[in-house]
């Protein structure tokens, strides 16, 4: 799951090249700063919601668990 799909990012035309590397360079060191911080916990949820749908999936028989509201999130 991304969360780049929530929003649309563009770069403008009338930057240089090297705005644009600096802004991705930004964006990379704001994910490493959020996954240094929060990505255990991230790491858990996640394979919280996969062992959900997992579970789901079982007991449905390859069903569509994602659209079932059982799962705890």
């Amino acid at each position: 799951m991304r969360a780049a799909l929530l929003f649309e990012l563009l770069i403008p035309e009338h930057w240089t090249p090297e705005q644009a590397l600096l802004a991705a360079d930004l964006l990379a060191d704001l994910q490493e700063a959020l996954w240094a911080v929060h990505g255990p916990a991230i790491a858990a949820r996640q394979r919280e919601y996969d062992q959900a749908l997992a579970e789901l999936d079982d007991e449905r028989e390859g069903g569509f668990p994602y659209l079932d509201e059982e799962i705890p999130f």
